[in-house]
């Protein structure tokens, strides 16, 4: 917890507390940032790594040891999009880690920093795999021979649930057209944003749209319903990507995120359109192997997952059925 950290001097002026970092009788500046903040984390660890860590150029300092990682074979054989989410990560991380020798951080340390940022569980859990895929390139490196990530436990998130009817009825109404437009490509094909982003018109043949997906590599062919057909047809064409932002811009994940901070969406997010699509296709009678070759899980299940609420739904409205037939 963050009250356990050391060297920190609360001050309290005219009804406000400032926090300093006091060490050795001497106060070395106070601590930027709201108290129990990311922001107020990081600066921080910055001021103890002056003492601790030494400068983040030190060979073996975690920051060293990161520079390293991201010039490696193993990081730069990622996919594009896990290159950039693995950067992003480790630039925060190497701004609260950076100036320690990579051996001398301990788990309690790296729980408190996964602690102050857990009020986005999602987040924290990424941050927590980055950190612990360093590690582990580390100590197959032979740079440490233990990884204190290994055993800290991600934090619950839940399922991205599958989106109520009165719920996306009433987004795609009030929903600016543009990002309506790509909320219905998503539930009709059933694919990640990162992929639906990236569909192009001339990915359109033989009456369906093909996808190769950045999570997984699979090539997969979607059927166009005729839902998706009246989506198509209202698209106007502002270049080769099918989406594009009311500039005629292609949309990006960025973009994507801070529309729908915008938008109510009663706590649904796209990725839970997925589950929406395997519940139609359940729904219609689609086998698990249908529900796969359409959303392009390569396992039953992974499939399952998704598809399972719809199984529940289905079998609770034949035993409905049974019941009224009794009557």
């Amino acid at each position: 917890m963050l009250v356990e950290l050391k060297y920190i001097l609360p001050v309290t002026t005219k009804g406000r507390t400032y926090y300093y970092y006091r060490r050795d009788g001497k106060s070395y500046g106070r601590i930027r940032g709201e108290f129990g903040s990311t922001e107020f984390l990081q600066n921080y660890h910055r001021k103890n790594g002056q003492f601790e860590g030494g400068s983040i150029d030190v060979p073996d300092s975690f920051s060293d040891v990161c520079a390293k990682y991201l010039a490696s074979p193993e990081y730069k054989g990622l996919a594009d999009s896990t290159k950039r989410q693995y950067r992003t990560y480790i630039d925060q991380l190497r701004l609260i880690f950076g100036a320690y020798d990579i051996r001398s951080i301990r788990r309690r340390r790296i729980k408190e920093y996964r602690d102050a940022i857990s009020e986005k569980p999602g987040r924290a859990n990424v941050s927590m795999r980055v950190m612990s895929t360093v590690y582990q390139w580390a100590i197959e490196s032979d740079i440490v021979q233990v990884n204190p990530v290994s055993k800290i436990k991600p934090l619950p998130i839940g399922e991205h649930k599958a989106w109520p009817e009165s719920v996306l009825v009433e987004v795609l109404e009030n929903a600016p057209p543009d990002l309506a437009r790509l909320i219905a490509f998503a539930l009709y094909t059933g694919q990640r944003k990162s992929d639906c982003i990236k569909a192009r018109w001339d990915d359109i043949e033989d009456g369906g749209i093909k996808f190769k997906q950045q999570k997984t590599g699979a090539e997969v062919w979607v059927p166009i319903q005729p839902e998706l057909e009246r989506v198509l047809k209202n698209t106007p064409r502002r270049g080769v990507m099918i989406l594009t932002t009311q500039t005629g811009r292609p949309w990006t994940i960025s973009n994507i995120d801070d529309a729908f901070r915008r938008l109510e969406t009663h706590g649904c997010v796209l990725h839970g359109l997925r589950k929406n699509a395997a519940i139609i296709l359940v729904e219609a009678g689609c086998s698990t192997e249908e529900v796969k070759s359409w959303t392009g899980h390569k396992s039953d299940q992974m499939a399952a997952h998704y598809v399972k609420q719809a199984r529940q739904r289905e079998l609770a409205k034949n035993a409905l059925a049974r019941i009224i037939a009794k009557l």
